[in-house]
């Protein structure tokens, strides 16, 4: 579970209208750094869930 929150910030429409994400169209607003807390959690998920898979979990996967 992420405990992290996505605020309703207007880098997100602003962004979506010129074609680009948040990290794209503002590198350095909150709207960016709330994505890639969120894609950190993701991708470490992923790895946890993949290693559970492949017998390479080195800690049990509902704590990753």
């Amino acid at each position: 579970m992420w405990s992290g929150q996505i605020t309703n910030r207007s880098d997100y429409c602003f962004g979506l209208g010129a074609g680009a994400g948040a990290r794209e169209f503002n590198r350095d607003a909150p709207a960016a750094e709330e994505m890639a807390r969120l894609w950190n959690v993701i991708e470490r998920s992923v790895k946890a869930i993949n290693d559970v898979r492949h017998g390479k979990a080195t800690t049990h996967p509902l704590v990753a």
